[in-house]
């Protein structure tokens, strides 16, 4: 009988017909149930934890996900209309592949300063390589986050401390000779943020700048300026294995880090499994 046909109804009440998902989770969950069958389980209740998981093993992502999902929906109906005593689906789940940052090549990055010729380019690629600062965090730096007696700078961050980048001599360098084009191209911009273009230094509503304004100068030479924050993130945790020294530049996702960059050092812990 198709999944289109109708199915039979108790007494008392009309027939109806298998929702779409209801025919796709059907077909999914059909090749382990035609397997089990085969194998002399005739009967659902005797269905285990280890028959799920034999049928998810040979296939992977979106095919794994899709008949897990199936066979998950299926035994929870079977459990709740009190067909099974236990659902074996219900505790299996998948092993997810974690997508591990990595470095970028030593030659892309090599003379990639100068290759940029506006000042604000440059002191963009910098804050990104070298502090490891966000393109949201720089779109939302004030003019007076800039400490010139200390060569400090203030990331303000919702909901977050301040948080305070310790700037090299290169980099303040850079934001001097940034903050002289910046003068010298719009001396009478009253746009409170520290970077901006054109548009956003003649704007009345002063807006700050857009992603694409830091990142499409970066693009031309093959940068991008979260990819430069990923790698400068990844440098640092080369050089430690203490995710509290991280959290200063990427608070949330300091352990993949120090897991990309010591793998040897990433096996599971057994009494946490």
């Amino acid at each position: 009988m198709s999944c289109a046909a109708r199915l039979h109804a108790p007494v008392g009440h009309s027939p109806r017909r298998p929702s779409a998902p209801t025919c796709s989770y059907l077909r999914l969950a059909a090749p382990p149930l035609r397997t089990w069958y085969e194998d002399g389980v005739t009967d659902l209740r005797a269905v285990t934890r280890t028959h799920i998981e034999q049928a998810l093993e040979p296939i992977h992502g979106e095919a794994a996900k899709s008949r897990a999902t199936a066979l998950r929906s299926l035994f929870r109906v079977l459990k709740r209309e009190k067909l099974i005593f236990r659902d074996p689906a219900r505790t299996v789940s998948l092993t997810t592949a974690v997508v591990l940052p990595r470095p970028l090549a030593d030659d892309m990055l090599r003379g990639a300063l100068d290759r940029l010729s506006n000042p604000r380019d440059r002191l963009s690629f910098a804050l990104a390589a070298v502090h490891a600062l966000s393109t949201h965090d720089q779109r939302h730096l004030l003019l007076d986050d800039l400490d010139h007696s200390r060569a400090i700078l203030r990331v303000r961050r919702t909901g977050k401390p301040v948080h305070t980048v310790y700037l090299d001599e290169l980099t303040y360098r850079m934001a001097r000779q940034w903050l002289a084009e910046r003068h010298r191209r719009w001396p009478g911009t009253t746009s409170p943020y520290l970077l901006v273009t054109a548009h956003t230094a003649t704007d009345d509503t002063r807006p700050p700048v857009s992603i694409q304004a830091i990142n499409k100068p970066l693009r031309v030479h093959g940068h991008q300026a979260g990819r430069l924050r990923v790698d400068r993130i990844l440098n640092e945790a080369q050089h430690t294995d203490d995710p509290l020294h991280l959290i200063r530049l990427s608070p949330r996702t300091a352990m993949k880090y120090i897991h990309a960059a010591h793998p040897h050092r990433s096996q599971s812990d057994p009494i946490m499994s």
